[in-house]
């Protein structure tokens, strides 16, 4: 047992019913390699998620339900769902950041950079506009390694953006 599936475990038994806990067994037996194991989690992560509330914008549901659906590597149903949350999300830029981390965390760059484009577009602004801080978060390691990522940078945020 590694230091990953400890640290999966003991958040199960501190949060037995979250969301964050079923993701994190989820990743662990996709590691292992325990496919449908993993399967189980990610689908007992889905079913706790609360449902999306527009006034109370908790769009965090976004990213855990688009994780569940890479996850368990069903794209069609992805697309479709991606659709009707964006309607339900009516163009918030917040909507759109999360299901760029979604993809960026799942290592998927390019469905990545689209998404923050689009966040991009609609007014989302990061916190910091360096290269070493910007998009700290672990979603977007692999997408700052990306040339695309740097240009989008550039382009939205010019004057904001120094030696990056």
């Amino acid at each position: 047992m590694d230091s990953a599936e400890i640290s999966a475990i003991n958040h199960e038994v501190t949060f037995p019913d979250s969301p964050e806990s079923a993701f994190l067994l989820g990743i662990v037996q996709q590691q292992k390699g325990n496919l449908e194991a993993a399967k189980l989690h990610f689908r007992k992560m889905e079913s706790l998620l609360p449902a999306f509330d527009n006034e109370k914008k908790n769009y965090l549901v976004f990213y855990y339900k688009t994780i569940a659906a890479i996850q368990m590597g069903s794209p069609d149903s992805l697309a479709g769902r991606l659709e009707q949350w964006r309607k339900e999300a009516a163009g918030d830029p917040a909507f759109f950041i999360e299901v760029a981390g979604a993809f960026g965390i799942c290592k998927n760059v390019p469905t990545a950079l689209d998404w923050l484009e689009l966040a991009f577009k609609n007014g989302w602004q990061p916190a910091y506009f360096n290269a070493h801080d910007t998009f700290r978060n672990m979603d977007f390691v692999e997408v700052r390694k990306s040339k695309r990522f740097k240009k989008l940078v550039r382009k939205y945020f010019p004057d904001k953006v120094k030696n990056f």
